[in-house]
């Protein structure tokens, strides 16, 4: 008996600091108790080095809604057709590298976690921040962190995939045959109109440098970011409505 209470005592002991942590971060990051759960759990995840799965992979089965709202392995199937047809090749791991350049954290952290508060502050990045902040995150997933300038096309054909591949991560259905079939058919004539507008706010030799997207796209294309941040809160939280909602 004594010792379940001393197991009982240590758990509740658990339970209080874990919510003690989750207080502690809502004051400084724009998600809710239940939102920094699953934030912390998906943290847990990309730290095991035994898991093999891709970055967007840890993050999607991370979740408890992706079983809750789809059946046995539908949510790894629709990641692989996600990375394997849809997002760019690599897109997975430039995200994560953008997800890592803000080190705001590295001064403002208080004795904390800093790589899960590095790890919270690149989420909120993706459009949690706002648009701006999104913005930068799309333009270092083009660019790589290397390149100063940019075709127009690489951007808004990597919005376009990421608006697509939003739709597939809380679809009823996802056939992938039908899906590839009308990503291909609805590609050109959805970023076509886009791609001029956006090369006619670049230079003479038709590319774009940040500053010239960044301006581009808050005149002319407001809701571009919401390509990522949709994208992000559907692979997190599977469709989950947020009363944070700022791009989503």
């Amino acid at each position: 008996k004594k010792l379940t209470n001393t197991h009982t005592t240590q758990r509740t002991n658990k339970d209080m600091s874990s919510q003690a942590q989750i207080n502690k971060l809502a004051e400084r990051y724009p998600f809710d108790n239940e939102e920094l759960e699953q934030l912390i759990r998906c943290h847990s995840a990309l730290l095991d080095t035994k898991n093999v799965d891709t970055f967007l992979t840890k993050i999607a089965l991370s979740s408890p809604y992706s079983y809750f709202f789809l059946p046995g392995n539908e949510m790894r199937r629709r990641i692989e057709l996600i990375e394997g047809q849809i997002l760019p090749c690599g897109f997975g791991s430039c995200l994560r590298a953008a997800m890592s350049v803000d080190l705001f954290v590295d001064c403002a952290n208080e004795g904390g976690d800093i790589s899960l508060e590095r790890f919270l502050e690149g989420i909120a990045d993706c459009g949690q921040r706002g648009h701006k902040e999104a913005l930068k995150i799309i333009w270092l997933c083009c660019s790589a962190g290397v390149d100063n300038e940019l075709e127009p096309s690489r951007i808004v054909d990597l919005c376009f995939r990421l608006g697509f591949s939003s739709e597939v991560l809380v679809s009823p259905d996802a056939d992938a045959h039908g899906i590839v079939a009308r990503l291909e058919s609805e590609h050109d004539s959805a970023c076509e109109s886009l791609e001029k507008s956006l090369a006619a706010a670049g230079n003479m030799y038709g590319m774009v440098t940040k500053q010239q997207f960044m301006e581009w796209a808050e005149l002319t294309a407001p809701q571009l970011s919401s390509t990522l941040s949709t994208f992000m809160h559907n692979l997190l939280f599977h469709g989950k409505w947020t009363k944070h909602r700022l791009n989503f």
